[in-house]
């Protein structure tokens, strides 16, 4: 039971979850709450569920700054794993990408969920097809289900070549209800598919 304001964020407004310095959140039994709440999200999230019909997601953001050449002309490419530590379940998921390349249009990005398998590849080619490939240079991009432009698409005639957010070529929500017990490891391949222009993964992270 609780005695205390459970600090909803707007009850006058009808916003009944919870700020996040309730005394509501992970405060439930667990055992006996429901697998998820009115939105569908899991419960619980991370350490115990929350009292009340909504469960409050925690974000993160985990990155590496590998700075590694990716091999030219290599489908097997190079990988880079991280390791996200903390309890719950994937609700959305977004990339960050930053590689040096003189030709991005060469380039393939996947993500895998080690844990589970699930892949997805999410930057294939850009430009390819309708055309040879994206010629400019360089990528600074969030990959994000949510973006309007497609990654695809992208190829400005400024440096970096593709900058900003954007959809993926396969969506992230593949990986949205995942569990994460304790430790989760992420690793992100990049292969270059053609010959003569080189580049380096400077920097990656999933949020």
């Amino acid at each position: 039971m609780l005695t205390s304001d459970p600090l909803f964020k707007d009850v006058v407004g009808g916003d009944l979850t919870l700020q996040n310095a309730s005394p509501a959140k992970n405060s439930a039994n667990r055992t006996t709450c429901a697998d998820q709440d009115l939105r569908g999200y899991p419960r619980p999230i991370s350490n115990g569920c929350e009292m009340g019909a909504y469960e409050v997601p925690n974000q993160a953001e985990i990155c590496r700054t590998p700075g590694v050449a990716i091999p030219d002309f290599d489908p097997a490419g190079v990988d880079d794993t991280l390791t996200f530590s903390g309890a719950g379940a994937v609700l959305d998921l977004d990339v960050t990408l930053q590689a040096t390349h003189t030709s991005v249009g060469d380039l393939s990005v996947s993500l895998t969920h080690d844990e589970t398998g699930t892949s997805q590849i999410l930057v294939q080619n850009p430009g390819a097809p309708p055309s040879t490939g994206c010629a400019g240079a360089d990528m600074d991009a969030v990959l994000d289900d949510d973006a309007v432009a497609l990654v695809e698409d992208a190829c400005a005639p400024t440096t970096p070549t593709i900058s900003g957010r954007f959809v993926p070529n396969n969506p992230l929500a593949a990986f949205d209800g995942e569990i994460i017990a304790n430790t989760s490891t992420w690793t992100l391949n990049v292969s270059d598919n053609a010959g003569f222009f080189t580049g380096t993964l400077d920097r990656w992270c999933v949020s």
